[in-house]
């Protein structure tokens, strides 16, 4: 069932292999699923195997720069994984390290968008304003935030919170 979302999931994109980068996929269930089983507290128990799962990691990632690798990220909540630069040719000896699952190699892709402007009829909209390149000319933008920190506003180049209080 995994696998089917994935092709779905990848159906609009236009992927590519990014050369030596990895997902090692690693034993051990991610901390989001084995913190749902707990009926106790769940904050707690998510903690808890947060903390389990990178104690988990560190022999693991020892074990990567041994191989030649480098580790450039972990993840322990959605999945129990490294994400591993490593030369391609290397790239088998990392399926042999103890504690892995599997080795994904992992994917560049790009949204392909191109319908959303006619199906929304922006262009349209463009040609009434006086063209694409004169769309929003002369226009104000104002944004309404609740407890952030606005230190820099660009549109188009250029930017003006003298006025913000």
């Amino acid at each position: 069932m995994k696998r089917i979302w994935m092709v779905l999931l990848a159906l609009p994109l236009a992927a590519q292999i990014v050369p030596n980068r990895y997902i090692v996929e690693l034993n051990g269930e991610p901390a989001a699923t084995y913190s749902a089983k707990t009926k106790d507290n769940l904050r707690a128990a998510l903690a808890d195997r947060r903390l389990a799962i990178q104690n988990e990691h560190l022999p693991i990632r020892k074990a990567v720069e041994n191989t030649g690798g480098t580790v450039l990220a972990s993840v322990d909540t959605v999945a129990n994984a490294l994400v591993v630069e490593i030369p391609d040719s290397q790239a088998a000896s990392l399926n042999l390290l103890p504690g892995v699952l599997r080795v994904h190699r992992v994917w560049e892709g790009k949204l392909f968008l191109d319908h959303a402007l006619p199906l929304s009829h922006v262009p349209d909209a463009w040609m009434e304003a006086g063209g694409e390149d004169r769309a929003g000319a002369g226009s104000n933008v104002f944004l309404i935030m609740a407890g952030g920190v606005i230190t820099r506003v660009v549109i188009n180049g250029r930017g003006d919170v003298s006025r913000m209080p």
